[in-house]
């Protein structure tokens, strides 16, 4: 039987604290800011709380973790991770390590796919589904249970398929995209605990190679954040572009150039997978000329896009915990 348990990683909840005592500002309240040079609260769903200082959305310079069994963590922070300082034991004298019944699934994280075929296939990205036990998603308010059909590492794409017939499909472009071409971007981000409406961006496509020149990728300025993975980029025609994967690491380019990137993100271009499709013999429909009604593009994001969900079981996710 599955439990349907929070997300084990990524944002749960963001409050705002008081920063009395503290030299930075405080966080926004808006979640969909990543919280950088700013003091703040994040409490997630299993009671841990941390109050202190954030850089690039993660716990960076002073602060306190406070565990849901009365045990801390205070000192300075370093990218998430506790660099110097001291844990202190809960009342009891001991932490407590939660649990996991080992051949149960639990929900370890989230992400973005989207439908390209009548038959239930699903692109999304590798890291994804990565080291997943099973992933689904709800559609019509029935469980749909994902397989993967071809995995590609190298550049991080996942081809998988269900037993469901999507309400609507992506049709994806056989053109590569152009310099200052007008894109949108669908996702998820921050997963169900924020908010479980799709989310959908705008901006334009900035550069036709992607980070160290990797021509395989794209760059693009619509702004995206952790869920958004997997997700379709399209243009006004309905037709995707590319595959959302990911923005630069702010606190890296800030070290080596001393400049904090702003809106720098990347995507897998669309030949691509369509060399996926194609190795797997997956005939695609052809793509829409021209543009579309905005309506008629509204039911498509709506239709195709979907929220996956990784699932481990508490033995793979107690090794995971033993290796950390």
């Amino acid at each position: 039987m599955k439990r349907l348990l929070p997300v084990l990683v990524g944002v749960a909840l963001l409050l705002l604290s008081s920063t009395e005592g503290w030299s930075l500002p405080p966080c926004p309240k808006d979640a969909f800011k990543v919280w950088t040079n700013c003091v703040g609260t994040h409490s997630d769903l299993f009671g841990n709380k941390y109050v202190g200082e954030f850089k690039d959305g993660k716990f960076h310079g002073k602060g306190t973790l406070t565990h849901s069994d009365g045990s801390a963590q205070k000192g300075a922070w370093e990218n998430g991770r506790l660099k110097n300082g001291k844990t202190s034991p809960s009342g009891s004298g001991s932490a407590t390590k939660k649990t996991y019944d080992e051949n149960s699934l639990y929900r370890s994280g989230s992400g973005t796919g989207f439908a390209v075929s009548e038959s239930g296939h699903i692109v999304t990205n590798f890291h994804v589904i990565e080291n997943c036990d099973e992933v689904d998603f709800l559609h019509r308010g029935k469980e749909i249970v994902l397989n993967p059909v071809f995995t590609d590492s190298n550049n991080d794409l996942a081809l998988l398929k269900g037993d469901f017939k999507p309400d609507r499909i992506f049709r994806l472009s056989r053109k590569d995209p152009k310099l200052m071409q007008e894109i949108f971007v669908a996702g998820y981000p921050f997963g169900d605990e924020y908010s479980t409406a799709i989310k959908v961006t705008k901006g334009v496509v900035s550069s036709l190679v992607g980070y160290a020149d990797n021509v395989s990728n794209f760059q693009f300025d619509a702004a995206i954040n952790i869920g958004n993975s997997g997700g379709p980029i399209f243009s006004v025609g309905g037709n995707v572009v590319g595959v959302t994967v990911a923005g630069l690491d702010q606190s890296l380019v800030q070290k080596e150039t001393g400049d904090t990137p702003q809106n720098a993100n990347f995507g897998i271009k669309t030949s691509v997978v369509l060399n996926l499709m194609e190795s797997n013999s997956i005939t695609l429909v052809q793509p829409n000329k021209g543009t579309i009604s905005r309506d008629d593009l509204r039911k498509t994001v709506n239709g195709a896009t979907y929220y996956l969900q990784c699932y481990k079981t508490g033995e793979r996710i107690k090794k995971e915990e033993e290796k950390d």
